[in-house]
């Protein structure tokens, strides 16, 4: 029974229930004494019922607008297809919930702008999974630049390698929902990491 000076857990839910959704977000959430997951979307209702079986049987829906009319998250995971990142988070932030959004932001440079701008206007936190930032590594290179002990930067390189080839899951060979290749897979995450490391400087060529 919890104490009546203990705040209630801040409500979850999370929309596609795929293996990031599952490996990541869930796995995450299960962790946290503050967090309770209580509701999970996913356009096959049958999926989404899989997946609520193993993580405590949250509500399952499969129409996004009505389980968070229903269900009143406080915070939201998008674990969709790239392609309805946009649209299920302007879902989420008019509906009053924070929003931790898988990358890429959107499929258009537009559309995460407007992301951006309802998130403000509407007070919440929008965060999205570029997790490298918050590597040792990454973090002991922006102590440095911000230092200015490597000086001025004038020209990045950037590289990643994955040695296990195209993911055979998930929706990675399809361009339409996905939006491209390596580039808004992993590319994405290389780009955010160096964009960190250096402050978000103003860029003249890519």
């Amino acid at each position: 029974m919890k104490s009546a000076l203990t705040s209630a857990p801040l409500r979850v839910a999370i929309i596609g229930a795929g293996q990031v959704a599952d490996k990541v977000h869930a796995s995450y959430y299960c962790t946290r004494n503050d967090l309770e997951l209580v509701a999970v979307c996913d356009s096959r209702l049958s999926q989404a019922r899989l997946f609520a079986e193993k993580y405590g049987n949250p509500q399952v829906w499969d129409d996004p607008q009505t389980m968070l009319r229903e269900a009143k998250p406080g915070i939201v995971s998008i674990c969709s297809p790239n392609r309805f990142h946009y649209e299920h988070t302007m879902l989420a932030l008019n509906a009053g919930c924070h929003v931790m959004c898988e990358k890429p932001p959107a499929m258009t440079p537009d559309e995460a702008l407007e992301m951006c701008k309802t998130a403000r206007r509407v007070g919440k936190v929008l965060a999205y999974d570029f997790h490298h930032r918050f590597a040792l590594d990454t973090q002991l290179l922006r102590e440095q630049v911000m230092a200015g002990i490597l000086g001025e930067i004038y020209v990045t390189n950037v590289r990643a390698l994955r040695r296990c080839g195209v993911p055979g899951w998930g929706v990675f060979t399809n361009k339409e929902l996905q939006g491209g290749g390596p580039l808004i897979d992993l590319g994405i995450h290389m780009l955010d990491a160096a964009m960190y490391v250096l402050g978000f400087p103003a860029v003249k060529r890519v």
